[in-house]
């Protein structure tokens, strides 16, 4: 049975992650006791990765704060419907992101490596049914898949439509505008 598993039934836990320094010494001391041999790679890595089984889960805080910043209650264009629905779905448990399908790099025999990336291709598509079955709105299935298998490095970037600036200078502000008035006056000359 593989340590997490062991973890959460032992009953003294509770069903919680390891929350001591005590208790993640434990946890680490379950994955080294499964090495059938001292050179076993993926338990070396599992050892210094542990900190995940009990760091939460969330979205990352650049979503966060997207999610916050958006008007996710009526969206107007397809990025806004996506990022509501990427909102909802992170809303519902177990309130992380759509799994990629992209299997993480490790050292594994071809039958493991193989049964695994079948998994992941199983649970992201899961997902990305999931995630379209919150759309209320069509949207290219192309555009969703891409979306959705790219959802944890979303980012939106807000700037002023060309020529704005020429229209309104005093919205320059900061250690560069002069820089930029004085590039501005030179075009101009030029």
């Amino acid at each position: 049975m593989p340590a997490p598993f062991k973890w959460y039934a032992l009953a003294q836990h509770n069903g919680l992650p390891p929350q001591t320094y005590a208790e993640k010494q434990e946890f680490k001391s379950m994955l080294n006791a499964q090495k059938r041999t001292p050179d076993e790679e993926n338990f070396d890595e599992a050892v210094a990765q542990a900190y995940r089984a009990w760091t939460p889960t969330v979205a990352p805080p650049h979503l966060v704060e997207l999610f916050a910043d958006a008007d996710t209650t009526t969206p107007s264009t397809p990025f806004g419907h996506l990022l509501a629905v990427l909102h909802s779905f992170t809303k519902r448990p177990p309130h992380v992101l759509p799994l990629s399908a992209t299997l993480p790099d490790m050292k594994s025999d071809t039958e493991s490596y193989v049964r695994l990336q079948n998994l992941y291709r199983t649970q992201a598509a899961e997902d990305r049914e999931s995630f379209r079955s919150l759309l209320r709105v069509p949207i290219e299935t192309e555009l969703v898949d891409l979306f959705v298998k790219n959802a944890h490095g979303v980012q939106l970037l807000k700037g002023a439509r060309y020529g704005a600036l020429d229209a309104a200078p005093e919205k320059l502000s900061g250690s560069n505008a002069p820089s930029l008035v004085i590039q501005a006056a030179a075009a101009e000359i030029i």
